[in-house]
């Protein structure tokens, strides 16, 4: 359910992301690549829904270079761990509706959700390209 291009539709106070886009590479693998409103990459990472560390690259703001978790909660909803140096400094969790057309990451109030809009299928070449 989360493979695509996102856009963010509303955001957090001061957050300057733009888009998100998921690539499924198979046997539940995926690639994630994050922009801001300008469309700078601010994060990369590939993972699979297992739990497990994988890499994950940030900007300098977000702390350079650590690993991400991520795991199914439900058919919906999946988890997420952000790590530096091993220690867990952002988590939360991402729901996607039943008709797969908005997402929600919950902040700590409804005001403070992150909400994209689904906009295409993924592609599935140059999605690591700037």
């Amino acid at each position: 359910r989360y493979v695509g291009s996102w856009a963010a539709v509303r955001t957090r106070s001061g957050a300057t992301t733009g888009s998100v886009v998921w690539e499924d590479r198979g046997e539940d693998f995926v690639v994630a690549t994050v922009r801001d409103v300008k469309g700078v990459v601010t994060m990369r990472y590939s993972l699979k829904y297992d739990g497990l560390e994988y890499p994950c690259l940030t900007d300098s703001a977000r702390g350079g270079v650590g690993s991400i978790t991520s795991r199914f909660l439900n058919e919906y909803q999946t988890e997420w761990t952000l790590l530096s140096d091993g220690t867990p400094f952002n988590h939360g969790e991402r729901i996607v509706q039943p008709d797969g057309k908005m997402m929600t990451v919950p902040g700590e109030s409804t005001s403070n959700d992150l909400v994209w809009r689904w906009v295409e299928p993924a592609p599935t070449t140059g999605i690591l390209t700037p």
